[in-house]
C-alpha cells in the first residue's frame, strides 16, 4: 500500500495556528497556543542541535520519518 504524506509545512502550520488564534473558540485557541509552544520548543531543540554539531564539525542530522 502506498502512503501519502500530507504533513503540513511549518509555514502552513503557523498560518493555521494564526487563523485559529484570531477566529477560534476557547478550546481551539488553547490548542493552537499549545501547538505554537510545541513548535517553538522543537525549533529551539533543532537550533541547539545545529549549534552543537557546528562546534564538532559534524553535519546536522537531517533524517526524516
Amino acid at each position: 500500500m502506498k502512503t501519502i504524506d500530507i504533513t503540513p509545512s511549518w509555514h502552513a502550520a503557523a498560518n493555521i495556528i494564526a487563523l485559529v488564534l484570531e477566529n477560534g473558540n476557547a478550546k481551539g485557541k488553547s490548542d493552537a497556543r499549545a501547538d505554537l509552544l510545541r513548535m517553538a520548543e522543537l525549533a529551539d531543540k533543532w537550533a541547539e542541535h545545529v549549534k552543537a554539531t557546528q562546534k564538532t564539525g559534524e553535519t546536522p542530522c537531517t533524517t526524516t520519518r
